[in-house]
Formats: C-alpha cells, sequence, structure tokens
C-alpha cells in the first residue's frame, strides 16, 4: 500500500505541470517553465502515458530487483561467499541507477513533444515559486517531518547504540532533518506573516 501512495504522489506531481486554463490546460515543465497551452485532450494523453509508465516502472523495478537479489544469492551460494551485507543496497542502487533516467525520460515527454509550440509567457521566477511552494506547505506536513525527525533515532537504536560509531549518523540525520523543519517552518511563517499585512 505504501508503495502505491509513494507512486500515487508522484502522479500527482506530474499532473500538477498542468493548469487548468478555461477549456484548455497551461503547461509548465516542473511546474516552473515557460507556459504553453494545450488541450485537455492532449493533457490527459500525456497523464494517460505517465501513468502507463509508472505502472510498468513499478512491475519493472520489482522483477529487477528480484533477479538480481536471486543473481546475488546464485553467486553467494556457487562462490561459497557471505555476500549478506551489502548486496541488498548495492542491488537496489543497480535498478534505480538504471531506472531515473527512463523515469526523467517519461517525465519530459511534454516538453519534448511541445518544444516547437510557441509559449504565451515567461517561465516562472524564483520569487514566484517561493511563494507558491509556501502558500501550498502546511504546518501539519512541516509537524509530520519533525515526528520523522523524532521517530528515526528511536527504530535505529534497535541495530544498536547510537552513541558509538558510524551509528551516530542517526542522530546527525535526525538532528537536521528536525532542523531544516524548524526553518521551514520559520520561513513559512514569515511568508504568511507578509502576505496579511
Amino acid at each position: 500500500m505504501s508503495w502505491n501512495i509513494g507512486f500515487d504522489k508522484v502522479r500527482e506531481a506530474f499532473a500538477n505541470q498542468f493548469e487548468p486554463d478555461g477549456d484548455h490546460f497551461i503547461y509548465r515543465r516542473y511546474m516552473k517553465g515557460a507556459p504553453v497551452r494545450v488541450s485537455a485532450a492532449e493533457r490527459d494523453e500525456f497523464i494517460r502515458a505517465f501513468d502507463r509508465f509508472i505502472r510498468f516502472g513499478q512491475w519493472g523495478i520489482f522483477v529487477g530487483t528480484i533477479a538480481l537479489l536471486l543473481g546475488v544469492v546464485a553467486y553467494s551460494m556457487q562462490s561459497d561467499q557471505d555476500l549478506s551485507g551489502g548486496a541488498a543496497w548495492l542491488v537496489l542502487g543497480i535498478v534505480l541507477m538504471a531506472y531515473m533516467p527512463v523515469y526523467y525520460w517519461a517525465w519530459n515527454r511534454p516538453a519534448r513533444q511541445l518544444r516547437d509550440r510557441q509559449p504565451i509567457g515567461a517561465p516562472r521566477s524564483r520569487a514566484e515559486m517561493r511563494a507558491r511552494m509556501f502558500s501550498k506547505m502546511t504546518y501539519s506536513q512541516l509537524m509530520q517531518g519533525a515526528g520523522m525527525a523524532l521517530v528515526v533515532p528511536i527504530i535505529a537504536s534497535r541495530l544498536g547504540n547510537l552513541l558509538v560509531g558510524w551509528n551516530r549518523l542517526w542522530l546527525v540525520m535526525a538532528g537536521l532533518l528536525l532542523l531544516l523543519m524548524a526553518i521551514q517552518a520559520f520561513r513559512k511563517w514569515r511568508f504568511d506573516l507578509a502576505n496579511r499585512q
């Protein structure tokens, strides 16, 4: 279920590049690029194509990971070596490295197909993008991030003493995440305050 939730967020982020404009839509690459008008049918086809890719991508990641893990197990049994330590992480890294270029190719399909179409405006500035980000960000999301920062050390402590060796990195990561959430909350508060005046 959590696997699908992650991909639903990806689908939503892709669809958010298309903003309603009367009977049509405006496509902005990464929600920032120069606006290009598209029809509702074009937008629906772009989203359908990306959804098909995501579905096949899920299966590709699953099958690729299983195949590589089976290969590692077979090699480990044949060579009589214990590869269990970092093999799973290596396999996952290989699968993701193979997947990401194809993912970005699918994500950028609308930009490729619409590159000859005349933009109807300028790309969004950094200030506009920051304003959009803070207007959509909620304090609830920031609290969830801060909660994760507190939960990570608790989970990691089951792996070993957090005050010894490399295990201290879990505390560092949790502290950095908590600091990031606090900074973002302060920046959002300042943004909300400035927009109320």
